[in-house]
């Protein structure tokens, strides 16, 4: 019954889901009265009651769900957390502030003491049951008047980003500023224990959903091999915390403090961290510059937000376009309007800032804010669309834009990492050896080259040949000065080559070629990068580099290029954050991450990534994303092909990671 009414509750029909969570309650009063269950359909018909308006009715349902589950758990219990936040939840709906801050501030108690209990390897595990609830107190937080409690607010928040990608470049950071070759093993071992504990948590999860009789003997040797590496972590835990200082404070993701983080940026800098929720209608942003910090409400829900970013992304979809009439017209009305509520509030703020850092959450990670227009439109309707388009006050015409996963990933990068160990300035595969016809798209979906979990040989061979990223490479290649024996073309770029190769020892990595997105995947079917197809396929070589083959490279790299297809996003929006590819590369060893949006036409993919370079030839102190804007700037004002100034051709690509000088 209880069931039930959770049922017609998703379907908006409340007054079903009060009667039938009513008629569960009657039937507890019978059986079992002091269940953990009564207090969970107590608490539903709370918020049922709620939705329908009777303010009163919710009130006495939420305090007797929580009384029932006092009376069981006892006042402080970890059972307690989500009852707490969504009680909190409730008056701060009222604009009951008061009363919601009593709430939330039971309900962090709580967090903190699980936090305390797991430690810094028990953070993910407790957020995920978390992230809500940070979110409630994060806002409750910023409705008080106290303008110290609001300030330490974006702590919240920073427990909110994406703390896998965040991890592995703060783990990045200190094996790359290590100089002793132990320790730096020692990092090395912990990395790939913890990516084995991962994997046996996914073995032991799919064994216990199984619908066939649990595999006893299987489950309990997997068991067994988890509570092995977990004794693993521990010893090197402890090893690393008394080798390495900054280990703990790093690895913990500890948040920083506002003044943290001010003494991080320059004088031209401003870092934007999103806190996106389902829990509210409308959502948070801090923006913090060298001498100033403000918080700020986006007048947007998370589904306003995932429509009108959808609707941007359709707008530059090149999947369907033949030729340049096929070009969708791209909405600048809404790109403006997005940009007023993401950045119109802390406007005046933006005066003097030239470098922008943005931490993203929730359907703001799928979409390059490149995208944005940051002045109203002006479009005259006698001249063509590439005019206006040329006209437009793109955010990359004022600011260059970094990404990255996390606010402390910027104190590992800026801090802890060294400008660059790595002996060799570059490596690079491409052109893989194809039968298709040249195509302009460097992409396709996983389904139409995979035969369970390798690839279909003969699909493969048949994908488009891109002839033009042999050039894009080679010219990189001549900008840093590297040999041509580091550039991995047509029968050289092969998965064999590639992993009999010392990565590490290049600062600059890329990769030219066709990116497998998302679509149906089924089995073991994962994103990857295309490479040379061999004569027979193996397990070690299918002419696909596969995101878990990618983690398991050892890389030493100031930036990595992806220069391919949808590297960036995983299917949903914003539903990892970042794709299995991205963090892949992170996990391997990248500080910056050169990554795309969406299938990139590869005639301008080149451009811009070579333009890039150009711009950082011509000036050594070039940021990598100031050279990343200069070449975007150039591509969309290019006068012989107008229609490049659609974001389709220029916008795809994102910085994430480190935006400084390249060494």
């Amino acid at each position: 019954m209880g069931n039930f009414g959770f049922l017609y509750a998703a379907w908006g029909k409340y007054e079903k889901a009060i009667e039938y969570s009513n008629s569960a309650l009657k039937m507890f009063e019978i059986c079992c009265k002091d269940s953990i269950r009564k207090s969970l359909f107590i608490g539903n018909l709370a918020e049922y009651y709620f939705e329908v308006g009777r303010i009163a009715d919710a009130e006495d349902a939420f305090l007797n769900a929580l009384s029932t589950r006092e009376n069981y758990f006892g006042k402080d219990h970890p059972g307690l957390y989500d009852l707490l936040i969504n009680i909190a939840k409730f008056y701060l709906n009222l604009e009951n502030f008061t009363t919601a801050k009593i709430y939330t501030e039971r309900a962090y108690k709580i967090h903190t003491k699980q936090l305390n209990k797991y430690g810094s390897d028990g953070f993910q595990q407790v957020l995920e049951t978390d992230e809500d609830g940070l979110f409630i107190h994060m806002a409750v937080t910023l409705s008080t008047e106290n303008e110290m409690l609001r300030q330490e607010a974006i702590q919240f928040a920073q427990m909110r980003s994406n703390l896998l990608a965040a991890k592995a470049f703060n783990i990045n950071a200190l094996i790359s500023s290590e100089k002793s070759p132990n320790i730096k093993n020692l990092f090395y071992d912990y990395r790939d224990k913890t990516d084995q504990l991962k994997e046996v948590s996914k073995k032991i999860d799919s064994l216990i959903i199984s619908t066939e009789k649990i595999d006893k003997t299987s489950l309990d040797d997997m068991l067994s091999k988890q509570e092995a590496i977990e004794k693993k972590l521990r010893d090197l835990r402890i090893k690393l915390a008394n080798l390495s200082p900054v280990f703990k404070d790093l690895y913990s993701l500890k948040p920083l403090l506002i003044s943290d983080v001010q003494q991080l940026l320059t004088n031209s800098e401003a870092m934007t961290v999103f806190s996106v929720s389902h829990s509210l209608e409308h959502n948070y942003a801090f923006l913090v510059t060298k001498d100033d910090a403000r918080a700020y409400k986006i007048d947007l829900s998370e589904s306003e937000l995932e429509e009108m970013v959808s609707a941007l992304r359709g707008d530059i979809d090149l999947s369907e376009v033949v030729s340049v009439g096929d070009l969708p017209k791209f909405d600048m009305d809404l790109s403006y309007e997005l940009y007023s509520k993401l950045f119109g509030p802390v406007e005046d703020m933006l005066e003097g800032v030239e470098h922008l850092l943005v931490v993203p959450t929730g359907p703001l990670e799928s979409l390059p804010l490149n995208v944005l227009i940051t002045e109203k439109p002006e479009v005259d309707p006698a001249a063509s669309v590439f005019d206006g388009y040329q006209s437009a006050a793109w955010l990359p015409k004022k600011y260059s834009l970094t990404r990255l996963p996390s606010v402390s990933s910027l104190r590992a990068l800026r801090v802890f990492a060294s400008a660059g160990t790595a002996e060799e300035p570059f490596i690079g595969f491409g052109d893989p050896i194809l039968n298709g016809d040249p195509g302009a798209l460097r992409g396709l979906k996983v389904v139409d080259v995979y035969k369970g979990s390798n690839a279909d040989l003969d699909q493969l061979r048949a994908l488009p040949e891109l002839p033009e990223t042999a050039d894009e490479l080679k010219r990189i290649a001549q900008y840093l000065r590297a040999p041509e024996d580091k550039i991995y073309l047509r029968e050289r770029a092969t998965e064999t080559a590639l992993k009999s190769t010392d990565l590490a020892s290049s600062r600059v990595v890329a990769f030219a070629t066709h990116g497998l997105v998302g679509g149906e995947i089924s089995g073991l079917a994962e994103p990857a990068l295309v490479m040379t197809p061999p004569d027979e396929a193996t397990d070690e070589d299918d002419g696909l580099l596969k995101a878990s083959e990618v983690a398991q490279l050892k890389m030493n790299a100031d930036i990595i290029l992806l220069s391919a297809c949808n590297t960036a996003s995983g299917d949903k929006l914003g539903a990892e954050g970042l794709s299995g590819l991205s963090r892949a590369f992170i996990y391997a060893g990248a500080r910056s991450l050169l990554v795309s949006h969406w299938s990139v036409e590869s005639t301008s993919a080149a451009e811009l990534t070579t333009g890039m370079f150009d711009a950082i030839s011509s000036d050594t102190k070039v940021g990598r994303s100031q050279a990343l804007q200069s070449s975007m700037v150039d591509l969309m004002s290019d006068p012989d092909r107008p229609y490049y100034s659609h974001p389709a051709f220029w916008a795809p690509f994102s910085l994430i990671g480190d935006g400084q000088t390249i060494n």
